[in-house]
């Protein structure tokens, strides 16, 4: 396991409408699809990020 720091601005949240969506993630993770339209619907146009060097998080022994 391996932690990359990472370094950028808040990103911008916009109202958005959801038109179509097929995921099945919820569900193979176990978890009942849902039964009802999101409350929220968010998109972000993306921001500028900076990634550090790869390092191990604190506790994870070096193989």
């Amino acid at each position: 396991m391996a932690y990359l720091p990472n370094h950028h601005p808040r990103w911008p949240l916009y109202r958005a409408e959801l038109i179509s969506c097929e995921e099945n993630l919820i569900t193979a993770a176990g978890l009942p699809a849902p039964s009802t339209a999101p409350v929220s619907v968010l998109y972000s146009p993306g921001v500028p990020v900076r990634l550090g060097r790869p390092a191990r998080p604190a506790g994870i022994p070096t193989p």
